[in-house]
């Protein structure tokens, strides 16, 4: 009857508007959407779009566009939140002329727009890699002979200042991560991309770390040590320089990202394509293949160098520098199992590039990627609205391959 055709054709029409507006789901490793505009394979669910180019003003979001251009070489990056909803992500430039280096933000309004465009350090060289602090600053660290550690106020309301992270005649440093289990006396671990690059322990003294916030990282009486690895899969931290430099040679040459979760320590040497993952507890640790033989993962695979190390939740991201298609990836903490989450297609623009200043919001619904050579900084959200990292993202994800052997 009449009454019976008005309903199914009711609800067909539902089912027909809930067809056409359906939200991809995010699923990492099922590289399906091949983003013309970018140049990049994202997993399926996934959305991109550019924030800035080297060599050209950055665009704001009232059609304005900032006075200076974007940085020429983006490096390791970091979010912090701002008062009134906002965040900035800070930058850092790897130029290699001397003092043509530095830290420049982009900073964002609550909507996630860009408003502004700033240099945080400058008359720096070569800053590559860093970390944050427990008291919400960026450690920007340089990478040639001399280089120094400088904490960086997010703000620009402090000015720039080296750090004890390191000795004072310098080194080629890569990055930091914290130890801030127990808050009044935080433990900072430097990488050096060196062949003899010690992993550096820098433990302020009691007196200035109970006191917290910017000075525990300028206080006088700090200790200082280094990373010696032992055939039988235990470590221990030495006050001998060359120890350490020694164990860096035979078991962690040229070590690049360092991350801190749950008490472990996450770091890779590019040299050996590997991760170490160090219990701070019981000092042992664990040695994990990020490319093994160069055995494919999916997609055109991690084929290259790990790089930046960034944990989240359950998650380990690894970002690559090299090889043709360099790329974002995830591992399971639990499982050991390997994600991609985006790489790049374009060869003619990527090609030997280096993904990397991988960082997200500080509601975890904005992914930010820069690729070093191209210039170019990325925002990468998920159609479904979702976060990032944590058990939604695990709860969608799908085998791809397990971890490479463990040593």
């Amino acid at each position: 009857d009449e009454g019976t055709s008005m309903v199914f054709f009711v609800c067909l029409l539902l089912v027909l508007i809930a067809s056409a507006t359906a939200i991809e789901p995010f699923v990492p490793g099922d590289l399906s959407v091949r983003d013309a505009a970018s140049g990049l394979l994202l997993s399926r669910g996934l959305s991109v779009r550019q924030l800035a180019q080297s060599g050209m003003p950055v665009a704001y979001t009232d059609s304005l566009f900032s006075n200076l251009t974007f940085h020429t070489q983006p490096d390791a990056g970091a979010v912090f939140p701002l008062g009134g909803g906002g965040w900035v992500y800070l930058s850092n430039d790897e130029q290699e002329k001397m003092g043509r280096g530095g830290v420049y933000a982009v900073v964002f309004d609550e909507n996630g727009e860009v408003v502004s465009y700033e240099q945080r350090l400058s008359k720096t060289t070569r800053n590559c890699g860093g970390g944050k602090t427990p008291h919400s600053t960026f450690i920007s660290c340089e990478e040639y002979d001399r280089g120094r550690c400088y904490q960086v106020d997010p703000t620009g309301e402090r000015k720039p200042r080296v750090t004890k992270l390191t000795e004072p005649e310098g080194g080629s440093f890569e990055s930091v991560a914290v130890d801030d289990r127990n808050v009044s006396s935080p433990v900072y671990f430097i990488t050096e991309d060196n062949l003899l690059g010690a992993l550096r322990r820098y433990r302020p003294h009691p007196s200035v770390a109970k006191e917290g916030g910017w000075d525990v990282l300028h206080g006088e009486g700090g200790t200082l040590d280094y990373l010696e690895f032992f055939p039988n899969h235990t470590f221990t931290w030495t006050s001998d320089i060359a120890r350490g430099r020694r164990s860096a040679y035979y078991n962690y040459p040229n070590a690049e990202g360092i991350d801190f979760a749950n008490g472990s320590l996450y770091f890779v040497s590019k040299l050996y394509k590997t991760m170490y993952i160090l219990n701070l507890d019981e000092k042992t640790y664990e040695i994990e293949f990020t490319n093994e033989d160069g055995m494919l993962l999916n997609g055109t695979g991690f084929a290259d160098s790990p790089d930046h190390v960034v944990t989240r939740g359950d998650l380990i991201f690894l970002t690559e520098d090299g090889g043709p298609n360099p790329g974002l990836f995830a591992r399971n903490v639990t499982s050991g199992e390997y994600y991609t989450i985006l790489e790049a297609w374009d060869e003619n623009v990527y090609h030997d590039d280096e993904a990397c200043g991988l960082a997200f919001s500080p509601d975890r619904r904005r992914m930010y990627l820069a690729f070093q050579q191209a210039g170019k900084l990325f925002e990468i959200t998920r159609d479904d609205g979702k976060p990032f990292y944590g058990r939604e993202l695990l709860l969608k994800s799908h085998r791809i391959k397990s971890s490479g052997r463990r040593a």
